[in-house]
């Protein structure tokens, strides 16, 4: 009865622990508020449970059985709800804008080259002129041709100290809260949607003000206190839940702050246009300050020629001059040419700028073309006949320079340029090293040993020198400063709009027709996993590592020799040999990365989080990395653990898609179950509501096609040699699943025997 009245006084206690949480203006104080009546109530529960009066010796009933499991589970959901409490507290120590944004766009947008980014920095007068009276300053749109600077320049603004002072400044003694999205038409594709932007924006302002979370997403918070912390990780976020919760933001938002806005890119939205001119137009108001840049569409132009605008490649003149300058006056022979006829010198270098129509891009391409003519032994005639062959437009310049191309160099090209296309993501130049090797499979034969720093450096220098004299400028190595880890990628996103097109591509791909990219990709991911430092482990390096080349030797195609299953099986050669290399720690190399982390009670192993690589061990059978780290464990810790990953191997969880690709033909096999049952596996450990067994025999109803034939004769023969083994139904440890999180009970708590 006791339990029973707790229920009914819990229930009252919920109502109104909601209604202080709608109705207190303080964010902070609300937390508090149910965070106590959790604690007291967590508390109440667990003396309720001490007064349950011991059955004397006599059998119990099936009534006392149904109260104490109802009280247990009274106390798991008080627990549940603190944790979710002290998740959803706000982190006052996340201020920088890295940690705000929710989708991390590459760093596109940086300037091309060192000499560019003083070039802007250093010469914006015109700009400056536009910029000054910041207090008063209306939301503005940059318009500007392709490869005009426009999304340097709007980075540049973001970032600058003098656009937070003005914006401040305009503020008052009001708040300020700055958020930006950079549409992005090569990424994913919510980076270049609606709902990516109202996502991002509702998720930076909501960092800077998040007292008004609860206003924005009530329902979210509500579930979120009372069921599971994952109410703001939910993939399904309704469009219109997003519109209002960004209404009801921006309505509230400036009755107590000013907000600016900076979005660039509006040209690389895919979706109408119009709908997001609508947008911006209804956004900006006296509270709202919104800077934008987009290509020179009608659609925009029309929309915005009315207010303040800038048309950036006619502010540009200076900056482009001072840029082409310092790239050729770095070179000894251009500085002789000066010294022999300074006034032909000056005069090329006004004609680079006359003939840019302040299109960045172009200068860079050309200054690229001028250098290869300086180096050659050109004369200051033959470069300027060397300028007036290249052609003014764009397009034009980029058939150009493909046709430029020697054989061997276009060949080399097209390897290169397949190798960035196919990435998941910006190649390393170490990486892009590996994967440029003459054979596809060079890493299978890699010696699993760690590079020395000058090893690195030297493949770093050795593969930017190659994609320099290769690729006429086309790629770029960025951040040389990053040596063997600067990203490589296409100078521009214009010169990738250029390549990618059909009849453009068509071409490199004709010179390299046997040429496989993902193999090539696989292959170095698997050698950057064998050349890693061992002393330094890290989680969430192997497991990308893996994934990566995983999904690559996915992508190649090669069904006839089955490149993946061999991929597979080298990644679980390397894991194992660097399994028991000891680090700087102590801590074996396979604990750092197969074990999970432990915070006090709570041992956090997440099988629903795609990343952790224990998954991936499981998913593509890696069973010397399993075994190397069961082995490493006691007896007792070992069969533990081969317990939990037999649950992860029949729970869908499993079930990955590394980078987003398809891998519905490689399901649990055999080879993982014996050897979870040879370490001690228990089917009968109870996770949640089921046990291991009662789940795969679940899923055997659900899904009849879930496992291979072999997997259920081999897990079904291993059970019942388990139980045969038994004098009866084993005990088991007691564990409670509570949402991703396992609760383990410390071994010397009580034990019960379930009948």
């Amino acid at each position: 009865m006791a339990v029973v009245q707790f229920l009914d006084f819990t229930a009252n206690i919920v109502s109104g622990t909601c209604q202080i949480y709608q109705n207190s203006p303080d964010f902070s104080q609300r937390h508090v508020d149910v965070e106590t009546i959790t604690k007291f109530l967590v508390a109440f529960n667990g003396n309720l449970q001490k007064l349950t009066p011991d059955s004397g010796g006599r059998q119990r009933s099936a009534q006392d059985h149904q109260i104490e499991a109802l009280a247990n589970r009274c106390q798991e959901l008080g627990e549940q709800l603190l944790y979710a409490l002290e998740l959803l507290k706000p982190r006052r120590n996340r201020g920088s804008r890295e940690d705000t944004r929710e989708i991390q766009t590459p760093d596109l947008y940086a300037p091309t080259s060192f000499y560019k980014t003083i070039a802007m920095r250093e010469s914006l007068s015109p700009i400056k002129t536009h910029f000054d009276g910041y207090s008063s300053l209306q939301s503005s749109v940059e318009i500007g041709k392709a490869g005009s600077g426009k999304s340097t320049l709007i980075r540049f603004l973001h970032d600058h100290e003098r656009t937070r002072d003005a914006l401040q400044s305009w503020a008052g003694n009001g708040s300020l809260a700055i958020a930006s999205f950079f549409f992005w038409n090569s990424g994913a594709e919510i980076q270049m949607s609606f709902e990516g932007l109202l996502r991002t924006l509702l998720h930076q302002l909501l960092q800077q003000m998040p007292d008004l979370i609860p206003v924005v997403f009530p329902y979210r918070v509500e579930a979120r206190m009372l069921y599971d912390e994952r109410a703001f990780k939910h993939d399904g976020w309704p469009w219109e839940e997003l519109i209002k919760a960004f209404r009801v933001l921006v309505d509230r938002a400036t009755e107590i702050s000013k907000l600016a806005i900076f979005i660039d890119g509006l040209d690389e939205f895919e979706g109408n246009p119009s709908e997001l001119v609508e947008f911006i137009a209804a956004l900006a108001n006296t509270n709202v300050k919104i800077c934008a840049a987009s290509r020179p569409w009608i659609v925009f132009e029309d929309k915005f020629r009315q207010g303040p605008h800038l048309k950036l490649e006619d502010l540009t003149y200076n900056d482009i001059k001072s840029y082409v300058t310092l790239m050729l006056t770095a070179t000894p022979a251009f500085q002789a040419f000066q010294e022999i006829d300074s006034k032909f010198s000056s005069q090329l270098i006004e004609n680079v700028c006359s003939k840019s129509s302040g299109v960045f891009l172009w200068v860079t391409l050309v200054s690229q073309s001028l250098l290869d003519g300086i180096s050659e032994g050109e004369r200051l005639c033959d470069l300027q006949r060397r300028l007036d062959s290249l052609p003014e437009d764009l397009e034009a310049l980029f058939w150009k320079i493909l046709y430029s191309f020697s054989r061997y160099h276009f060949e080399r090209a097209s390897q290169l340029f397949q190798l960035v296309r196919a990435s998941l993501g910006p190649p390393e130049l170490l990486e892009l090293s590996f994967a440029d090797e003459d054979d596809p499979e060079y890493a299978f034969s890699l010696l699993c040993k760690p590079l020395s720093h000058q090893e690195l450096q030297a493949r770093a220098e050795l593969m930017r020198r190659r994609i320099n004299a290769c690729c006429k400028g086309l790629l770029d190595a960025r951040l040389e400063s990053a040596g063997p880890y600067a990203e490589v990628t296409f100078l521009h996103r214009t010169v990738k709009d250029f390549l990618e097109r059909p009849e453009t591509w068509s071409k490199p791909c004709e010179a390299t027709n046997n040429f496989n990219p993902n193999l090539c990709l696989s292959s170095s991911q698997i050698a950057a996993l064998k050349t890693q430092e061992p002393s330094n482990p890290n989680e969430e390096y192997v497991t990308a590592k893996v994934s990566l080349a995983i999904a690559y030797a996915l992508r190649a195609n090669r069904d006839s020799i089955k490149y993946e299953i061999r991929a597979i099986d080298e990644i679980d050669r390397t894991i194992t040999l660097l399994s028991n290399t000891h680090p700087s720690d102590g801590i074996l190399f396979i604990d750092h990365i197969m074990e999970w982390k432990k915070e006090g009670s709570l041992a956090q192993f997440n099988t629903s989080d795609p990343g952790h690589f224990r998954l991936f061990a499981l998913r593509f059978e890696l069973v010397g990395s399993i075994q190397a780290f069961l082995k490493a464990k006691s007896k007792q810790f070992a069969s533990s653990h081969a317990s939990d990953l037999l649950c992860s191997v029949v729970s869908k969880e499993t079930y990955i898609k590394p980078y987003g690709v398809a891998i519905d033909d490689l399901r649990p096999g055999s080879k993982i179950v014996k050897l979870l049952f040879e370490y001690g596996a228990n089917p009968h450990e109870k996770y949640g509501n089921m046990t291991t067994w009662e789940l795969f025999q679940k899923r055997i109803k659900d899904e009849p096609d879930y496992f291979e034939p072999s997997f259920i004769e081999e897990f079904r023969k291993l059970t019942h040699d388990f139980d045969t083994r038994q004098p009866s139904k084993p005990s088991r440890n007691a564990k409670t699943k509570i949402k991703g999180v396992f609760k383990l009970k410390t071994w010397n708590a009580k034990w019960s025997r379930h009948k």
